[in-house]
């Protein structure tokens, strides 16, 4: 059975760490797997099978013990998807812009990959404040 391991909390160093050292010694073997920092906080998601004879709420309280995780918000449950992305889940292209930050770039962006037909496998967005405002 495939499970989503979700974690979010107050960005610090060592996290990731931690993290998959804690679940390398429940005997996962992590699948896709993403770390961001988002402002101050940061977002952890991980896909995996969960090993033979655990349960996901036993990873989850085994992850809530970790020190460098206390006062995060810690959720494991079952992943009703594959485990495994097809060809549309792999990154063919990295694009990168860069400039003035305004409401509804974003969304204007990616409309026009979506006009190519592009499937955006992997997003990293961010407010850069500078001395002329604010870059995106």
């Amino acid at each position: 059975m495939a499970v989503l391991i979700s974690i979010s909390g107050q960005d610090r160093r060592g996290l990731v760490s931690a993290i998959a050292g804690r679940l390398f010694d429940l005997g996962f073997n992590l699948g896709d797997t993403s770390f961001a920092v988002l402002g101050t906080g940061f977002e952890f998601n991980a896909v995996a099978e969960l090993p033979a004879g655990l349960a996901a709420d036993e990873v989850r309280f085994a992850l809530a013990e970790v020190p460098d995780l206390e006062g995060c918000e810690v959720a494991v449950r079952t992943f009703e998807y594959g485990a495994t992305h097809d060809e549309t889940g792999r990154a063919t292209h990295s694009v990168t812009f860069r400039g003035g930050d305004q409401p509804g770039l974003l969304a204007r962006l990616t409309e026009v990959l979506l006009d190519f037909g592009a499937n955006i496998v992997r997003l990293n967005a961010e407010r850069i404040p500078g001395s002329d405002g604010n870059a995106y």
